[in-house]
């Protein structure tokens, strides 16, 4: 081997190792393995939000055959659930296509002895140029939303102060949601989209699938609550307070107090708690609990008392969320 070829064999392994070197040095398996454990979670996650969102529907169908007058507003849930479930299932499609056209990208595979490219782009830019865009419209669906949501309700025979609380609620929640805010300039997500790899791109798809179903359980349990608001003046006199003795923590008891706080007699007041009678006195029940897992935890009210300007038992229901950590 002469001088001139031993020099360029020299150089040809510094550059080899060099390359080696560097994308060694910049081994992204810790950060892919998190991301991929993410996907997991919002999947698994989606899933039982879904499944709570079908049930505040359930709640609200049975509570309504005691108040029958207050069917409209489940039909409003339901409406609200259709719209956010076509968007669902339109999007959804979107991202099977997306993952059919890269599914020979990841999970990512190992050629021979070469170091992965974690980073690679092409797959996802490749993916979205054959891709038909077009399947989902979320102005279109959250214009209908909005219309459901602002103009339906109107109708409603409930107070208007009620009214104006629950259409302030919805409304931030549709301004704080990413979905729209980022689904609504489909052009610059999508431009920001291919500029990411596969496993950045599938996990902001699975993410925004995931807050899709929030959303629908979020405005979904704010509709539902207006079941549970009372149109009667006395009803309305009522306070509904629920104390606690300390944040709750898994494993660790502590107390809830229920109340209503009003002057009216309550030797005729029957407060059931998750559908169990309780004990109280002068209107005061205490329930002590030890939760044995994490989030937020419902607790189903009902009262019951005589109303001391009609002779009638009025009965009413309410949700006390708490969170445990």
């Amino acid at each position: 081997m002469t001088t001139k070829q031993t020099i360029l064999f020299v150089l040809s392994l510094i550059l080899i190792g060099s390359w080696f070197i560097v994308h060694f040095l910049k081994d992204d398996r810790p950060t892919y393995k998190s991301l991929t454990s993410q996907m997991t979670f919002y999947r698994n996650t989606s899933i039982m939000i879904g499944d709570e969102a079908k049930n505040l529907i359930h709640e609200a169908e049975r509570a309504i055959e005691k108040s029958p007058d207050q069917k409209p507003i489940v039909g409003i849930m339901h409406e609200i659930s259709t719209i956010l479930s076509d968007f669902y299932a339109e999007f959804d499609q979107f991202g099977s296509a997306f993952y059919q056209y890269t599914k020979g990208d990841f999970p990512f595979r190992r050629v021979y002895f070469l170091p992965i490219d974690y980073n690679k782009t092409l797959p996802v830019k490749t993916a979205i140029k054959e891709l038909e865009v077009d399947q989902f419209n979320s102005k279109k669906t959250l214009a209908a939303l909005e219309k459901v949501i602002f103009k339906s309700t109107e109708s409603l025979d409930i107070s208007q102060s009620i009214l104006n609380e629950y259409h302030q609620k919805q409304r931030e929640i549709l301004k704080d949601n990413r979905v729209f805010s980022l689904l609504n300039n489909k052009k610059k997500w999508l431009a920001s989209l291919k500029k990411q790899d596969v496993v950045h791109a599938k996990s902001q798809l699975v993410a925004l699938r995931y807050e899709l179903n929030y959303l629908k359980w979020q405005l979904l349990e704010n509709t539902q609550e207006l079941i549970q608001k009372d149109k009667n003046l006395v009803k309305e006199a009522y306070m509904i307070e629920m104390h606690t003795d300390r944040q709750p923590i898994v494993g660790k008891p502590f107390t809830m107090d229920f109340m209503l706080n009003t002057y009216i007699n309550m030797k005729d007041l029957e407060i059931k708690l998750n559908g169990k009678k309780m004990i109280h006195k002068d209107g005061l029940a205490t329930y002590n609990y030890t939760p044995k897992t994490a989030g937020m935890k419902r607790f189903h009210l009902e009262f019951s008392i005589k109303n001391p300007f009609t002779g009638k038992t009025d009965q009413f229901r309410n949700v006390k969320k708490v969170y445990v950590n």
